[in-house]
């Protein structure tokens, strides 16, 4: 079916056809405010929503956008009966729970009216996030976005700023760089190190934000979960205190020592913290390992005892840095050695890799993947298992569209109840 926007936005059906209006509830408002429970199917369902929603919270973009969503429909129906509204609800969670729980109210929306085209009315702000969802599952042909009446614009920045803020990802790039950036220039006056340390610190931080490697760090961090239920909860602490104590310790051994040479204080307090911090990182995994055993994640375990290994390597090339910087041990250390194990870590790493796929493998071909639910590492639903070509090491996947394809055992990153994590 092909359908005619006008430039003022009016959508007019050229010839009739199954059509479903869609509006999304992306942060399940409805719910939240109303306690109405999606999907709501039907004009009278939907307007009765909006009404409520609208009572409780007249400044509310989600009652508007499903005003607008019941306008068209009522447009629609004067020349095609074929016609349905809904209205898809996520999660205050938003991410993955909330596009979950639109992926399957849309499945079941469709299951009882299999509509072949879709127009889906949004406010235009996080809501949009969703539209390959819904197209992974029927023909979009138009999207119109609802905004506030008294100024268009205005309206679009405040509702799009409001509604990042909202979004976990957001937030830490406008409000949480912001207030690393002040904690660190607040630290480095009060223990008097000056601007240059500040800068340092700064540019340490700028390239982890380009790289995101704290994107990496914070998901790690917000993977612990505190529990008077879990003993692993205990070594959490206790390894957060040793990491304390080594920063602590490190700053103690620069101001303290006798050495006249800033950089050989500088290497003394590396060294000192890196001595310490390893161990305070060692029992914070070996936490993590303890949960995914508890919870029978069997491929954490392997990630974990992976990131082990690494560390112990890490800790091993920078000790060794320090003290070929130092040349205080006895005999002293030569870049020979240095360069040594270097290269032993190299080798090892590379070893350690490949052994932990092939254990990863092997637990994989032991599992029952098929109907699991395929996602990718980015939270974004691909499809489920279809098959398992155990000859080949890879896992068969079929979209939405009913497509299939592989892909290696070694892409899968972690599987949870039935859900498979794969990296695309």
């Amino acid at each position: 079916m092909d359908i005619f926007i006008n430039p003022n936005h009016d959508i007019y059906p050229m010839e009739n056809e199954k059509i479903l209006i869609i509006t999304i509830d992306r942060d399940n408002d409805l719910f939240e405010k109303a306690g109405i429970s999606g999907p709501v199917i039907g004009r009278a369902k939907n307007l009765k929503s909006a009404t409520e929603l609208a009572l409780i919270d007249p400044e509310e973009v989600d009652a508007n956008t499903i005003f607008q969503a019941i306008k068209v429909y009522d447009k629609l129906s004067k020349t095609n009966n074929d016609i349905e509204i809904c209205t898809l609800t996520g999660s205050a969670k938003l991410g993955y729970d909330a596009d979950s729980n639109i992926s399957q109210q849309l499945d079941h929306v469709l299951s009882q009216f299999p509509a072949k085209e879709a127009i889906v009315v949004t406010d235009g702000a996080d809501d949009e996030i969703v539209l390959p969802i819904i197209s992974s599952r029927i023909k979009i042909n138009s999207v119109k976005h609802v905004y506030m009446k008294q100024s268009k614009e205005l309206e679009k920045t405040y509702v799009a700023i409001i509604e990042k803020l909202r979004d976990p990802y957001y937030a830490k790039l406008i409000i949480g760089i912001p207030a690393v950036l002040f904690a660190l220039l607040g630290i480095t006056l009060y223990l008097h190190w000056g601007v240059e340390v500040f800068a340092i610190l700064l540019s340490v931080v700028l390239f982890m934000r380009l790289f995101k490697i704290d994107e990496r760090i914070y998901s790690f961090v917000k993977s612990f979960e505190f529990s008077v239920e879990k003993v692993s909860s205990i070594l959490y602490f206790i390894g957060i205190i040793i990491i304390i104590f080594s920063l602590w310790i490190a700053q103690q051994v620069f101001y303290h020592s006798p050495n006249p040479y800033i950089e050989k204080r500088a290497a003394m307090a590396l060294r000192s913290w890196i001595n310490i911090v390893i161990w305070g990182i060692l029992t914070l995994l070996f936490g993590k390992m303890l949960d995914s055993w508890s919870e029978k994640q069997n491929m954490m375990v392997i990630l974990y005892g992976l990131y082990t290994l690494y560390s112990i390597m890490l800790w091993m090339i920078s000790v060794t840095l320090t003290d070929w910087i130092l040349l205080d041990t006895i005999p002293p250390v030569s870049f020979g050695d240095l360069f040594a194990v270097i290269l032993y870590t190299i080798i090892t790493g590379f070893v350690a890799v490949k052994i932990m796929n092939q254990i990863r493998i092997s637990i994989l071909k032991r599992m029952k993947l098929e109907d699991k639910v395929v996602i990718s590492t980015d939270g974004v639903y691909i499809g489920r298992v279809k098959g398992v070509a155990n000859r080949n090491n890879k896992i068969i996947i079929e979209t939405s569209f009913g497509k299939k394809f592989s892909i290696p055992f070694s892409n899968v990153k972690n599987m949870v109840e039935n859900r498979l994590f794969v990296k695309i």
